[in-house]
This record gives structure tokens, sequence and C-alpha cells, in this order.
């Protein structure tokens, strides 16, 4: 009967054994992952910084032409009032 029990026992350790590198290998991939995404977002935020350091001064212009117009309609309003 013995011979059983440490049968039984050294299965059961490794199927233990087996499911602690299953759950290690998983943790792995997660982490990779993880790290992926990190990687993925960092290089979209660098390439929006590129994007308006490249085109700097077509949005200064555009952010002056909107208030300008802004402006204008304010001034036209205040016109209206008088």
């Amino acid at each position: 009967m013995g011979v059983w029990r440490r049968r039984g026992e050294a299965a059961s350790a490794g199927l233990s054994a087996a499911l602690y590198e299953a759950a290690k290998e998983v943790f792995e991939q997660v982490k990779v992952t993880a790290q992926r995404l990190v990687e993925l977002f960092v290089e979209a935020v660098a390439r929006v910084l590129a994007w308006v350091d490249e085109h700097r001064a077509y949005l200064f212009l555009m952010t002056a032409a909107a208030a300008g117009i802004i402006a204008l309609s304010a001034a036209l309003n205040m016109w209206g009032f008088v």
C-alpha cells in the first residue's frame, strides 16, 4: 500500500510542479504583453509630439485665426447692442 501512496504523492507533486510552471509561463506572457502595450503608448505619444512640433507654425496660425474670429464675433455682438 505504501508503494501506491508514494506513486500518488509523486504524481501529485509532478502535477503541482507543472501547474507552477504553467502559471510562470502565463505570467511571463502577460508581462511581455504589458511591456509591449507600454511601448506602443509611448510611441504614439512620441509621434503626436513630433507631429505637433512639425506643424507648430500652422497650429499657431490656426489658433491666432480662431482667436481673431472670436474677437470679431464679440465686437460685432457689442456693436449690435449699441
